[in-house]
Formats: C-alpha cells, structure tokens, sequence
C-alpha cells in the first residue's frame, strides 16, 4: 500500500468589522451652563467609548440631533462640544456615528439639562 502525499490549500479572507460603541452614560450640566460647561460649552471625549476591532483609524461624523434645543453642536477629533439653547431644560438626545473608512457604527448620547431657578425679572 502506498500512501499518496496530500496538498491543501488554505484561504483566510480578512473582512473588516465595524466600530464597536460601549453604552455612554447619561451626562448631566446644569440649565444655561451655569456649572458642567467651560466657556458656555459642555464637552465630553467620546473616545474612551469606541473601538473598531480590526485596530482601524476611526473618525467620529457630524453628531445628528434627534431631540432638544442647542445653539452650537460639533466634533473636533473625539471630544463632542454642545452648547444647549439658552433657558432650556430637558434632554439633549444625539445619534454618534464612528467610520473606519468602509464601515460605520452608530450610538445615542444623552445630555440632561438640569432646571435652574432663576430669579424673577422686572419687565420694562
């Protein structure tokens, strides 16, 4: 009996994974950014809470408001700048997107704007 020699070929196709997001935890700044902002601006890195699992560069897209009221909202590299409309007080609720370049993942953030009492006005 002979035994014939046996050639194998074996193929590995690397495919590319989306960002994976952690849950980001509610933030909380007070009504008109009297205490959480600096220069009137709540600032979080969203870094810390994205990877991609293939070790791809991400880029975070332009942050998508889905409720709320802000005077200014954008990114700059990681760090999510938003200042929120004057006297408002609720929720901010952001959709996030990370992009590796082919393939992106997406997140909701959440900003609670506390109610601050204010002091009473005389009309003119």
């Amino acid at each position: 009996m002979t035994l014939l020699p046996l050639l194998l070929t074996l193929s590995i196709i690397i495919s590319n994974d989306a960002p994976n997001w952690l849950d980001i935890p509610i933030q909380s700044i007070n009504e008109d950014c009297l205490e959480g902002c600096t220069d009137d601006l709540f600032t979080f890195d969203l870094e810390p809470f994205v990877d991609d699992p293939d070790g791809d560069d991400l880029s975070i897209l332009d942050p998508i408001l889905i409720s709320g009221e802000i005077e200014q909202l954008y990114i700059n590299s990681f760090i999510l700048n938003i200042q929120p409309a004057q006297d408002f007080f609720g929720n901010i609720v952001l959709e996030i997107t990370a992009d590796d370049g082919e393939l992106t993942a997406s997140t909701e953030f959440t900003l609670s704007v506390e109610s601050v009492n204010d002091a009473p006005n005389w009309l003119d």
